[in-house]
């Protein structure tokens, strides 16, 4: 069962737990700037890993800057063993046409990348710090698939999620579970 409506302000994790944490966008900026975590990356510890999750450029440019008047840049403007950025919409389908532009979802390439950087990362990560736009969907997605990976381990997680697992991306856990097949 994913824990539901638990506080995520307190980042220490008990000896034996892996901490799974899922932010809206604005959340996990606040958190990596308040830890000192700069964009460079390259002060993050290696016992934290972190998955950046953001919009394509249709939908940026037309539905968020345009429309929304807001932004949805990466914290860290580049990946490195322990931080990856990825850009895919919040859809249930390869693409689909909106007035704002075509959203694409996660891709097979897309798939497969964040699960071999969650693999890379397995052994040595305690703190997973994950985000999307609203911290709700493609996020939740990416969480629950990390955390179902400990489950057939020796090793217990605490799953984070303000917001519930109600708007779980369906598309983004099918694609990560046919990546992980591979």
């Amino acid at each position: 069962m994913i824990p539901q409506n638990i506080p995520y302000d307190k980042p220490l994790a008990p000896a034996d737990r892996i901490l799974i944490h899922v932010y809206p966008h604005k959340a996990f900026n606040n958190y990596m700037y308040s830890y000192g975590w700069h964009s460079d990356a390259q002060n993050v510890p290696d016992n934290v890993a972190c998955i950046s999750i953001g919009c394509t450029h249709d939908i940026q440019e037309n539905y968020l800057r345009n429309h929304k008047h807001e932004y949805d840049t990466h914290w860290f403007k580049h990946d490195s063993h322990n931080v990856i950025n990825l850009d895919f919409d919040d859809i249930v389908m390869e693409y689909m046409e909106t007035k704002y532009g075509i959203a694409y979802g996660i891709t097979d390439e897309q798939a497969s990348k964040l699960v071999k950087f969650i693999k890379d990362n397995f052994d040595t990560a305690k703190y997973w710090y994950i985000h999307c736009r609203s911290g709700k969907s493609r996020s939740v997605a990416i969480g629950s698939f990390i955390n179902d990976l400990y489950m057939n381990t020796n090793k217990q997680t605490m799953l984070f999620l303000p917001h519930g697992d109600a708007g779980l991306n369906q598309f983004v856990m099918q694609k990560l579970l046919e990546a992980n097949k591979a």
